[in-house]
This record gives C-alpha cells, structure tokens and sequence, in this order.
C-alpha cells in the first residue's frame, strides 16, 4: 500500500464527513476503519476508500492542504498500519495455505 495514498484517502474521507481536522480521536477511529484499496486498471492506479473511488479528490487542493497534518498524527500512522498489515497478513495467509 502507498502511504501517501492511504493518508490522503483518509483525509478525503474526514473532509468529506465534515469531520474537524483537529479532532484526533474521531480522525484515529475513522483511519482504523476505512477500508482502503489500490485497483489497477488500464489506465493506471485507482484509490478506493469505502468503496468510492477518491482518485481524483485525492489529489484536490482541500485534501493536499490538510493532509500534512492529520499523516504526522502518531495514532493515525498506528492505524493504517495496523490495518494494512491485517490486510497483508490475511492475503499471505490465505496464500500460504493455497487458497489464492
């Protein structure tokens, strides 16, 4: 997983939530739960958060201006981790017993 995709996917969502940038603890609970995925198409990468694709709003200016200091919040870079190692470990475990 890209980091950068990952913060800038949940900053997308807290934006899009109307969550308030400075509130840590909803922001922490939100970075544990989305689910983030990466979907290579043709044409490139695609950016998935909950299912929506946020490829492009990504990439606006709202999200490049917040997403600076919701990334440099510890317990947010603790949950994606968390999450994206759960993700890793599920998908090397399935493959490890043949599954994939």
């Amino acid at each position: 997983m890209i980091p950068g995709a990952m913060y800038r996917a949940v900053t997308s969502r807290v934006l899009a939530m109307g969550l308030d940038e400075t509130d840590t603890v909803e922001i922490v609970k939100l970075a544990g739960k989305v689910n983030i995925r990466l979907k290579q198409e043709a044409g490139g990468v695609r950016v998935l958060a909950d299912g929506t694709d946020v490829t492009e709003e990504i990439r606006n200016p709202a999200v490049t201006a917040a997403v600076a200091a919701i990334s440099q919040v510890p317990a947010v870079r603790q949950a994606l981790v968390r999450t994206s190692s759960r993700k890793w470990l599920r998908r090397a475990k399935l493959y490890w017993m043949g599954v994939i």
